[in-house]
């Protein structure tokens, strides 16, 4: 398969169609994690032909002085060996028959068609930062298209640790 499909714009993989709509929405609205300093929330999934949006938003409180110096310190800190700095903020999915996919585990896009499923970061503002605070909005791509799946998520600098909940365009959070 090439890097994209003829009159179709990118990558299938790689996010949603240019123009094309979600066929279906479901708002969710609910933390999935939190800890004294943080928490995280599924905001709302989106389906698309190819693949779902999950977006999501966290937000935190240094209890080190400014958020912005507590999170460039986290980026320096090694994680595990084999692991990332314990600011960034990790995203993966289970679905049934055990297969999984992380935010972590891969080319940002990759040129050719990868095994599904694959799970990426779309995009978002960034970290808004304020004195102590910081919050994102983010928007997370899994392909190919799922109904249901585990959403799980860790954020180690602000104390959450992996969290697991299942989601689904017919019931939301379960």
């Amino acid at each position: 398969m090439g890097e994209s499909f003829a009159g179709r714009g990118q990558a299938r993989w790689l996010g949603p169609q240019a123009g094309e709509t979600a066929s279906a929405v479901r708002a969710i609205n609910e933390v999935v994690a939190r800890s004294g300093q943080a928490s995280v929330s599924v905001v709302e999934l989106r389906r698309f032909s190819d693949g779902c949006i999950v977006q999501v938003e966290a937000a935190a409180t240094s209890s080190a002085g400014p958020a912005g110096e507590a999170l460039r310190a986290g980026m320096a800190m090694s994680g595990d060996v084999a692991g990332p700095p314990p600011a960034v903020l990790r995203f993966g999915v289970q679905l049934d028959g055990g297969a999984t996919a992380s935010t972590l585990d891969h080319v940002i896009a990759p040129a050719a068609e990868p095994e599904p499923p694959y799970f990426s970061v779309l995009g978002g503002p960034g970290f808004d930062i304020e004195g102590n605070r910081l919050s994102t909005r983010q928007e997370l791509w899994l392909w190919p298209a799922y109904d249901e799946f585990g959403l799980v998520v860790e954020w180690p600098l602000f104390e959450i640790s992996s969290t697991r909940i299942s989601l689904s365009f017919d019931q939301g959070i379960r």
